[in-house]
């Protein structure tokens, strides 16, 4: 059996108490998301192996002459339904992580604004920005090694909106900014979430900015009580 290493450096005690709760929210949320895409894609299998034994089953009964049709009447419509429920799926999921940033990035502002009484406006637009700016401009975090995790972040809405606002078809000015990426299949201007290798690699980038983001936000919180 391997045996797990654990190295030190990578541990961070919070001065700051209420991170060591917070950190573990978004574990857990975060974790959830993961099961939620196991389960979903196991469901999604089931389907496609009941499809594919009733095929098996029905279509040497029918007259070879009938075959073709029979199969386009009774087997294409459920292939496409169950290609579309993954579509479907994997669409919400994205949303669904993107949801889950927002809300925890607003509850660390949350936090953030009644210990140290500063003052933050509530947005409707663009919230993973605005959060982002107040962490940056009104809490003054380093962003030294925060913000490679976080652009990359921001620049995934791209296929967010392209699949959840604009019937998967990419602008002119976001096929620009598109980088490809494993599991993204693109066509002309459509866009797809083919492989689950994307949304875990996106849970896993997600995971990491938070886990970055709240060291910065705990040293900052140090300085301000050691200057208080």
């Amino acid at each position: 059996m391997a045996k797990l290493k654990f190295n030190l450096n990578d541990i961070h005690l919070y001065d700051w108490g209420e991170l060591y709760w917070f950190d573990n929210n978004v574990d857990i949320s975060l974790s959830a998301i993961h099961l939620l895409i196991n389960n979903q894609e196991k469901s999604l299998k089931e389907h496609y192996l009941k499809l594919k034994k009733k095929r098996e089953k029905e279509l040497p009964n029918v007259p070879i002459e009938y075959r073709d049709s029979y199969e386009q009447h009774f087997f294409e419509h459920a292939d496409m339904t169950i290609e579309r429920l993954a579509f479907f799926q994997r669409g919400l999921i994205l949303g669904s992580i993107f949801i889950q940033i927002e809300s925890d990035m607003k509850e660390l502002i949350n936090l953030i604004s009644e210990e140290f009484k500063i003052c933050f406006n509530d947005v409707k637009d663009n919230m993973i920005q605005q959060y982002w700016k107040f962490l940056v401009n009104d809490f003054k975090i380093e962003t030294d090694g925060v913000e490679k995790y976080f652009t990359p972040i921001v620049n995934e809405k791209i296929v967010r909106n392209a699949i959840s606002h604009q019937g998967s078809y990419l602008t002119n000015e976001q096929l620009e900014s598109f980088h490809p990426k494993n599991g993204i299949k693109l066509k002309g201007y459509e866009i797809r979430i083919t492989d689950l290798e994307y949304l875990f690699n996106f849970l896993k980038r997600v995971g990491r900015f938070f886990d970055v983001l709240l060291i910065a936000v705990d040293k900052r919180y140090t300085e301000l009580k050691k200057g208080a």
